[in-house]
């Protein structure tokens, strides 16, 4: 069946709303965590690495929250996606994941409820910046728009779940 392609104004709001219910994720994962682990050790997962990924959950939480922050900026007209913090606050502490966790769904709020033309904003152009190779600094740009960057965002926070 084919149907009918969501004009941009719904798009938009629906873009949000899937971020929205995977940062919602996020926090019921943590809770899941401290059901059946209790705090301390929970917060002691959150920050030990996987001997197989050789990353931690809140590494994961930390990568993944990086993109949706950057995609949901409007303001910005460049997301450098590449150039960012590692080892941050947030991904050793649970408390303040979960603070940034809420953060970022307020502006993801702000940005589906109050934006004027929600078309506009959900078309407006932006820089999407990518390193492309692991050994080399430079950056490549590609244009695309602020719905694209936040499908991208909810897609791989999915991949990091």
């Amino acid at each position: 069946m084919v149907t009918a392609p969501l004009c941009s104004k719904h798009l938009l709001v629906d873009l949000c709303r899937a971020n929205a219910g995977i940062l919602a994720h996020k926090v019921l994962l943590m809770d899941v965590l401290t059901c059946k682990y209790g705090a301390k050790q929970s917060y002691e997962l959150f920050q030990t690495p996987c001997k197989i990924v050789k990353a931690s959950i809140g590494q994961h939480y930390r990568h993944s929250l990086d993109h949706m922050e950057r995609a949901a900026a409007t303001g910005n007209n460049e997301i450098h996606y590449d150039v960012r913090q590692r080892n941050t606050d947030d991904e050793h502490d649970w408390d303040k994941a979960k603070t940034r966790i809420d953060a970022i769904q307020q502006v993801l709020n702000e940005l589906s409820n109050e934006e004027d033309d929600l078309a506009a904003a959900a078309q407006k152009t932006v820089t999407a910046c990518f390193m492309l190779s692991g050994d080399s600094s430079r950056e490549s740009y590609l244009p695309t728009t602020v719905a694209r960057e936040l499908g991208f965002a909810a897609h791989h926070a999915i991949h990091h779940l």
